[in-house]
């Protein structure tokens, strides 16, 4: 399989209070076609940034990304070059425009990136809707009319609209109780199975990552401590930090 990213030396610091902040620091990784990759680790280890980076909102100091074979410059926000990448926020109720209806925000999610009619939009609207488990009537709703969980689907079909290669769920999961978050992570193990969506799934939380990733990196204090198959990982690893977040998980069990 070949590699839709490619990161190697990412940096990253932020200037706080003065002082000077090293968020991320010189990790590489790479994500196959069809992977799902866990980039996971405790709160402030670096995993937002990471992935605000990828996306483009973020500027990074130093580092290359090849995504889909090409060069991507990360000291410019340039979205235009990540063409087929979608970011899905945490918070879906922020990420979701309340005057909006569903269906509308859905349309705008491939209104201007697509030559898609007004009809095939809607079609496909549809099709992403049937893809995270909500029937059709939800395209008349309005977020406030929806749960957490409801939300949040949302969110991800309108991230399925223009068939994106590289879906990034920055802590998709981590605003939601545990039996809404056991179907979210049953639609993201769908994609990745049927659809061959290669994503990179960011959380805190390792149990899920080792449910629907294929592999598991682990940061700590913005470096990449620990990296391997997720058998392997939740097993314990190789470095000292990821047993102890391990027996840290046993230990709330």
């Amino acid at each position: 399989m070949s590699d839709v990213l490619k990161i190697t030396d990412l940096k990253k610091s932020f200037v706080v209070k003065k002082s000077t902040l090293s968020a991320v620091n010189g990790i590489s990784f790479s994500l196959e076609e069809g992977e799902c990759l866990g980039l996971t680790g405790e709160s402030g280890s670096g995993k937002s940034t990471v992935a605000q980076i990828i996306a483009g909102f973020v500027r990074a100091d130093s580092g290359t990304m090849e995504y889909l074979g090409k060069n991507i410059d990360l000291r410019k926000k340039d979205f235009k070059s990540r063409i087929g990448m979608q970011l899905i926020f945490q918070d879906p109720f922020s990420s979701l425009n309340p005057k909006m209806k569903v269906k509308k925000i859905l349309d705008e999610a491939a209104l201007y990136l697509s030559d898609m009619t007004k009809t095939q939009r809607l079609e496909r609207a549809g099709e992403v809707l049937e893809l995270v488990r909500l029937n059709q009537s939800y395209l008349e709703k309005y977020p406030y009319q929806l749960s957490g969980g409801e939300c949040q689907r949302v969110a991800i079909a309108r991230a399925l609209m223009l068939m994106p290669r590289l879906l990034i769920c920055d802590e998709i999961t981590s605003a939601l109780d545990v039996s809404v978050r056991s179907q979210i992570l049953s639609i993201i193990e769908k994609l990745k199975i049927e659809e061959k969506i290669s994503i990179l799934f960011i959380t805190h939380d390792l149990l899920s990552a080792g449910r629907v990733c294929d592999n598991v990196a682990v940061m700590h204090s913005g470096m990449i401590v620990d990296n391997g198959d997720t058998q392997f990982v939740m097993s314990g690893g190789s470095s000292p930090y990821t047993k102890r977040l391990i027996e840290s998980i046993m230990t709330v069990e």
